[in-house]
């Protein structure tokens, strides 16, 4: 079977064209840093050399402002003949569409400045997503260039796909997140160290466990699906077969403030910015930013890589999932697991390892990623790895 897939990973698009895999890249993206840098360029005079010294507006090297654009293209998708992705550009985003993988003349699906759009799928001609203002993310169904969002609240969805069983309804993940007395009666929050007299700015609001929920489009009534307050229950796909399939993983939250952190937050914040700046570069680089005698200056860091904004111990769990027996190991912890949940509401794991799936019309089986290869389940259970691709986690079939 020739398979044709579209995979998305952190570090952008790739296709499997059923031979091998090669980048899909974003016109839109190249495009917008191309007129950047122009404008740069346009405006180095101000910003360089001993006329902008004089005029104390040099910038040290290093500071481009093209250089330092923030990127991300969050989640991919067909419709019909197109293949359409979400992009986040600094502070805005939107849905662009191409004919084919390697076409440069991509058209705008749907773009607004005022919000992003985090995740999407599409059932036929219509559009699903999870669109993000702010902190918060809702569900919202597209007609066309229209957009009407069906959730509100002090939470974070994501995932949304139709119901292949009843088109009428959509399955989502959502986070909610953590709300105090205080942060009600009050726009900013800041806390006062005792004995320091030092303001901190408030601190992102915690989000909980991802659960799964149901929405009826035409009603708006939701329905708690699944829920654990230890787990995370993500990417829920709602099949013919009347089961939804999802990704469930450990729910971890840091502990509250204790006393004794308070008196040692200046310290130990310090550290902090210092420990995260190490372990960054120690990711990028293998290198880290101290040394001391009689240790190396160059070493690994334990969490060598980040998929989905998941630190991952790539050799660790690469190592586990072989000594359990897996005949194509990767490095997603055995922790995240691929399950089944009947319409009584009984759960079967159907593999371990697994952070993305995609079901594959037309049969029973399913393409998932282990985080270094897609590998497609049979019904009867057998395997067998379609290619080597790491860190994918959105499977589209073409």
């Amino acid at each position: 079977m020739n398979e044709r897939l579209i995979l998305l990973t952190d570090s952008g698009i790739r296709f499997y064209d059923g031979n091998k895999t090669s980048d899909i890249a974003s016109s839109t993206l190249s495009g917008y840093l191309s007129r950047a840098r122009e404008v740069e360029r346009s405006r180095e005079w101000k910003s360089t050399g001993s006329g902008a010294a004089f005029m104390g507006t040099a910038l040290p090297a290093g500071s481009s402002s093209s250089e330092n654009i923030r990127s991300k293209v969050t989640c991919t998708a067909v419709l019909g003949n197109s293949l359409l992705y979400s992009l986040w550009i600094d502070e805005f985003g939107g849905i662009y569409s191409k004919l084919s993988p390697d076409d440069t003349n991509e058209g705008v699906f749907w773009s607004d400045s005022g919000c992003r759009v985090k995740h999407f799928s599409v059932c036929g001609s219509r559009m699903v997503a999870a669109v993000s203002y702010g902190a918060e993310t809702h569900v919202a169904v597209f007609d066309g260039e229209n957009m009407r969002q069906l959730t509100e609240g002090p939470s974070s969805e994501s995932w949304p796909s139709f119901s292949e069983l009843d088109p009428g309804y959509i399955y989502y993940g959502s986070s909610g997140f953590e709300i105090d007395a205080a942060s009600e009666n009050s726009d900013e929050q800041r806390t006062v160290l005792p004995m320091f007299g030092m303001l901190t700015p408030s601190a992102p609001k915690k989000l909980g466990p991802s659960a799964i929920f149901r929405i009826n489009i035409s009603t708006l009534e939701i329905d708690e699906i699944l829920s654990d307050p230890k787990y995370n229950f993500e990417k829920p796909y709602h099949g013919r077969d009347g089961k939804i399939y999802f990704i469930k993983r450990p729910f971890s939250e840091k502990s509250g403030m204790k006393f004794s952190d308070i008196l040692l937050a200046p310290a130990r914040f310090i550290g902090a910015v210092g420990g995260f700046l190490n372990v960054f570069t120690m990711k990028y680089s293998g290198k880290t930013l101290t040394s001391s005698k009689g240790t190396k200056s160059k070493q690994k860091s334990e969490y060598d890589r980040i998929i989905e904004g998941n630190l991952i111990n790539s050799e660790k769990e690469l190592k586990s999932n072989r000594a359990y027996g897996d005949s194509d190991p990767g490095i997603i912890p055995r922790s995240f697991e691929f399950c089944a949940m009947s319409a009584q509401g009984d759960i079967k794991v159907l593999k371990k390892g697994i952070n993305a799936f995609s079901p594959i019309h037309g049969t029973d089986d399913f393409y998932v990623s282990n985080g270094s290869a897609v590998i497609r389940i049979y019904a009867d259970g057998h395997e067998e790895k379609i290619c080597t691709q790491d860190g994918v986690y959105q499977i589209v079939t073409v």
